[in-house]
């Protein structure tokens, strides 16, 4: 395998190519480029993400100079020419393969456990721009949900505003912060509920609250929704939050909501086109609020 290694990794990461181009389309599916991690040099063991010149995309495992590859290669319209956003996320025994921030493949194995990550090819070639690596979020959340990736942005409306940063957050690189006093929807980017390998019965979000408060009495409430098309569900309430039990002003607390339980089982199917809204009311104007890490939380289990 030619490649190209970018240092060692934990042993949970995600490897992202945000601009992947090859192999050429020839037919042949031996012929595979893509993203690699856990690359042990004395063992020769890694994992990839490849694209294949006969145009489908494949998780392969590496071992003594053998590739094996690990379920069944999924048929995603791969054209030379093309760039692709491409990830590979490893956490513990489990992989999953993204295609544009698509899932398209999950399966676990644990034959390789630490190493180096990079780009590479098997008899192809292939251009490679912006490779990153990241640790996942906890339980395999997907990076949109801490705000980490830009590809997949929340959106808003209502009087304020938001904002990505990276000064003050309790998970990953960012957090959000919502500025403006008043009523402001902040809405998650669509998602295939698939997309979660872990549900909860509850769902919490990290919030900090200014320490200038216009209100000494009230401090404003937060509230969650969601909606999952594909069984009916649109805009759910999860319930209330009171931002003014969370004190003291200017540390991170949990906002924790109960999971409907038609939300819950929703999650256990595939569904696309769903999305989280959060909703901050305050009176207080002066400086930002402070959302991280939204996750299921309570009793986990696994989809």
């Amino acid at each position: 395998m030619a490649s190209s290694a970018a240092g060692s990794a934990p042993h949970d990461s995600v490897v992202i190519a945000r601009r992947f181009n090859g192999p050429p389309t020839t037919g042949n599916g031996g012929y595979v480029a893509g993203v690699f991690g856990r690359y042990n040099t004395t063992t020769e063991c890694a994992y990839m993400v490849a694209l294949g010149g006969d145009g489908k995309l494949s998780i392969r495992k590496r071992v003594g100079g053998v590739t094996t590859v690990l379920g069944t290669p999924i048929s995603a319209g791969i054209s030379a020419g093309t760039w692709y956003l491409l990830r590979l996320q490893m956490s513990g025994t489990r992989l999953g393969a993204y295609l544009n921030d698509v899932p398209m493949i999950t399966l676990t194995d644990g034959s390789c456990t630490s190493g180096s990550v990079g780009v590479g090819s098997q008899g192809a070639a292939f251009e490679a721009d912006d490779v990153r690596v990241t640790e996942p979020a906890p339980n395999g959340t997907p990076w949109f949900m801490s705000f980490e990736d830009p590809a997949r942005p929340w959106t808003t409306t209502g009087v304020g505003t938001i904002a990505v940063t990276t000064t003050d957050k309790t998970e990953g690189a960012r957090s959000l912060t919502v500025s403006g006093c008043g009523y402001t929807m902040v809405f998650s980017p669509l998602f295939n509920t698939n997309e979660f390998p872990f549900v909860g019965t509850k769902i919490a979000f990290d919030i900090k609250l200014p320490t200038a408060q216009d209100n000494p009495y009230w401090y404003g409430q937060a509230q969650v929704f969601a909606t999952i098309p594909g069984p009916a569900i649109y805009n759910v309430h999860f319930g209330n939050v009171e931002l003014t039990t969370l004190s003291p002003l200017g540390t991170w607390k949990v906002a924790e909501f109960n999971v409907p339980s038609n939300i819950y089982w929703a999650f256990f199917g595939s569904y696309p086109n769903s999305q989280f809204v959060i909703t901050i009311n305050t009176n207080n104007c002066p400086a930002p609020i402070y959302v991280d890490n939204v996750r299921f939380t309570g009793t986990l289990t696994h989809r």
